[in-house]
């Protein structure tokens, strides 16, 4: 009984530590939604409003190699990842340090050897608030 209260006594801490930790600024999602046809090998896709591209290797039902080149220059590689009330088939991506989240639907439909699916990028910005 001692150990299960010092349990929720430690829970009740941590969560308290986070949840002040996420006041001191703001988080917003900046989600992008798209359609795009992928093809077997290397794949550029424009990222829709223009702010970027998204490339990433697809051999058979594997993706891989996945990166978002921002139009300022930079490269976040991301990695497979398993996101919240999906089943991780490969095709969940997020950054290392979980800003950004991928996901690339099954396919909606096959022509011309193209798979026709749902791309959705997940972006978390943390917006610093002065006092």
């Amino acid at each position: 009984m001692k150990k299960l209260i010092v349990m929720l006594a430690v829970c009740a801490f941590a969560l308290t530590g986070k949840v002040s930790a996420q006041g001191a600024g703001k988080v917003s999602m900046n989600d992008i939604s798209f359609a795009a046809d992928i093809k077997e090998g290397l794949n550029n896709i424009l990222i829709k409003g223009g702010k970027g591209t998204l490339q990433f290797m697809k051999k058979g039902d594997i993706i891989s190699d996945v990166e978002v080149r921002q139009v300022s220059g930079a490269i976040i590689k991301l990695r497979a990842s398993r996101l919240q009330g999906t089943l991780n088939n490969g095709r969940s991506f997020s950054s290392p340090d979980k800003s950004i989240d991928l996901l690339i639907s099954k396919p909606e439909g096959i022509s011309n050897g193209k798979e026709h699916c749902t791309i959705n990028i997940y972006q978390r910005t943390t917006l610093t608030v002065s006092p």
